[in-house]
Order: C-alpha cells, then structure tokens, then sequence
C-alpha cells in the first residue's frame, strides 16, 4: 500500500530555498494537486485577501490524530455564504488508508449540531470525530461558513451557506489525491445539522451536478423557524432565536439585531463573539423572556421573511431523506419534525422515518445509529427507497 503523500509547507524562503518551492507549486499544479500546503502559521487565521477560487478547492490542511486504519486532516477550503462570496471555511477529513474501491470511496459529510458562533466553537478545534454508521467511507465535517477561522462569526442557521459548506468539503476531499473520495456521498445532521443537511440536499442537484447525492439523514432538525409548538421548551426558542437573529445578519445585510432586541438582551449576547452554546444559554438566561426583545424577529418584518426564507422544506431534495426523531425531545419536539414531514412530502419525494421511544435530543440520533447505518447502506447500494408519505 503506497503511503499518503506528506503535506508540504507554503512558506516560502530567499534563493534557493524560494525557488525549490516555487518548483514544488509548479509540480502540485501538474500533478493535479498531488501535495497540500501547510498552514503558513496558525491554522485558523485565513488569508487576509483570499483569492477567489472555486468551491471546495484546498488552501491548507495538516495532520492531526486518527483511529487506526484511518487518516485524518484538518482543512481549510474555498465555500460560499448565502450570498454566493467566497470564503474560507474550516472543517476534517476522516479517510481509510486501505485499497479503495474502484471510483472511491462513499463520502459521509457530518452537520454538526449547534455549538456557537464564534471561532472558538469550531468542532475542528477539538478534532470533530463523527461516525462513518457502519459504512467503510471518508468521513467529511464541515465547521459552517464563519466558524472557524478567527475574527468571522457564524451565519447561524443560514441555509445556502449551511448546505454549500455541507457540499464543498466533499468537494475539498476529493481535491486531496490520497484521501481516494468518490462521487457518491451521503449527509447526516442533527438539530442545526439536521438543516444544514436538508438545505445541501435541496441544493446539490444545481449546485454540485459533479456529484451523487445518495441519501439525506436529518435528526431532530431545525424546522418551521418562526413558530411555537407544543412541548417546546421557552428558555430553548429564546436562545435559539438570538443566536438565528445575530447568526442569519452575517448573510442578510437588511437584518440589524439591535432592531429587534432590548438593550439588556444586546449586552447579555456580547458574549456571542467569545463564548460557545453554553455560556451564550447561561447569559441570556438572566433575561426575563418579555424584557428579550423589542421586537420579536419571528412576528416582525423583515426579519421573518427572512427567517422563513431559510427554513428547509422549500424545494424538492435530489435525494431521498430519512428524518429521526425522539419521542422525548424537548429542544426540538416531535410536532415539529412531524410539520416538517408533511412539508418534505409534499414534493412527491421519499421520506423515511425512525421515531425512537424515549430518545432525547442527545441520545435519539445513536440510538438509531444502526438504522442510520443499513438505509444509507441500501442507499448507496440502489435498493428503492422506503416511504412514509402517502
């Protein structure tokens, strides 16, 4: 088994050493991208002018710890926000280091579920480890467009930038030659994940016609912004709806937070730009719900238009999707992933389901891991797909 190529440094140097490298740009190039620059310094702080490039191109990676029979990178590569800009997003690559098949191998790529706004909440930070269900497959994790690289903040529930990245780092593992990624991939996502994986499901087809989408797994996910349901827990719709308000304004120029909320909200949500899901929750907490906003951006206009706008059910998925749901979810209820089913149905598309008994938001997506497992598995394998529309 040939071994995976080292990752060569960017830096350049005077003379001699300036032109080695200049020659080893030259050899990437001609190879087709057969080696990756390191980061110049910390991996985190993007290219102060980044050139444009298109989606899902390499412009560092490095190393980091992987399971045995794995290889895994940190990355950093070219996406695009709501608004179609280029930017740099971070994210890992999880790959076996085994023969691969012919064509590849499958590409599971991960959404994350909530963990912030700032660069701090990166899951790449902490080495974003997700499961491959079963499959033997590159396991891609995007970060989210904002989360990661330093001084950005997170365009929080902002569907086409959630669904680019989503699609774009599949793209990035198959740009690094020894990862052996293939065109088929699939993409599994709780809560905030579970909307970044729907809006890459409804995007794929005209945004990345290259590759083929197999199956979509959305568990417990963000659905139906702008409404209240039985069950839902206040304390969880009042964090989310801020952290959505100041997110979603990083795509949409006509939204300005401190239009909607009070002066005690706007100072306990400082804390968005430094801290992650738990002390934003623990900060604005302290905020008695009718002193939270001015006006509330679910009724109020146009930051509802605008919330609607990124809800995902919209458009028809280019492939079939299984939604999983606990029957004890308090942060996303089982009435709202019910409306969403109705939704998703509507366009004629198959949609499965794996309701698990009891299963709370943490714990419903592993216990229904094997379930994940064998539909992605018959997805990747042709098998016709169930459905529980009518």
């Amino acid at each position: 088994m040939t071994s995976a190529p080292r990752i060569t440094s960017s830096t350049r140097g005077p003379g001699r050493r300036r032109a080695a490298v200049v020659v080893v740009a030259v050899v990437c190039i001609a190879l087709l991208g057969a080696c990756v620059p390191r980061p110049p310094g910390d991996f985190y702080a993007a290219p102060e002018r980044l050139p444009y490039r298109r989606a899902g191109t390499v412009i560092w990676a490095e190393a980091i710890p992987a399971a045995p029979g794995y290889g895994a990178l940190r990355v950093m590569f070219h996406s695009r926000d709501a608004e179609f800009r280029d930017r740099a997003v971070t994210g890992t690559i999880y790959y076996p280091t085994d023969r691969p098949p012919p064509g590849g191998w499958p590409v599971v790529s991960w959404a994350h579920g909530t963990s912030g706004l700032s660069s701090s909440c990166a899951p790449s930070r902490n080495g974003a480890a997700t499961g491959s269900y079963g499959l033997r497959a590159v396991v891609v994790a995007t970060d989210y467009v904002g989360l990661g690289p330093l001084g950005e903040r997170h365009a929080y529930l902002s569907g086409p930038a959630e669904g680019h990245s989503v699609i774009d780092i599949v793209r990035a593992a198959r740009r690094i030659p020894w990862v052996h990624a293939g065109r088929q991939w699939v993409t599994v996502g709780v809560s905030q994940g579970g909307h970044a994986s729907l809006f890459a499901g409804e995007l794929a087809r005209r945004y990345a016609p290259e590759l083929d989408l197999r199956g979509v797994v959305a568990a417990a996910p963000g659905s139906n912004l702008t409404e209240i349901f039985p069950g839902d827990a206040q304390v969880v719709v009042d964090v989310v709806t801020v952290l959505a308000l100041y997110g979603i304004a990083e795509d949409h120029p006509q939204i300005h937070p401190d239009d909607y909320v009070s002066p005690l909200t706007a100072e306990h949500a400082k804390v968005i730009d430094t801290g992650c899901l738990n002390d934003v929750a623990i900060s604005l907490a302290t905020v008695p719900h009718d002193q939270l906003f001015l006006h509330d951006p679910r009724t109020t206009e146009p930051a509802r238009s605008v919330a609607v706008a990124n809800e995902p059910g919209h458009a028809p998925s280019a492939a079939p999707i299984l939604l999983v749901q606990g029957t004890a979810d308090t942060t996303v209820v089982p009435a709202r992933t019910e409306k969403l089913r109705g939704q998703l149905c509507a366009w004629h598309e198959p949609v499965a389901e794996v309701i698990v008994p009891g299963g709370t938001h943490d714990t419903a997506i592993r216990t229904a891991n094997p379930q994940i497992g064998a539909w992605l598995a018959d997805r990747l394998a042709g098998v016709a797909p169930p459905t529980t529309c009518s």
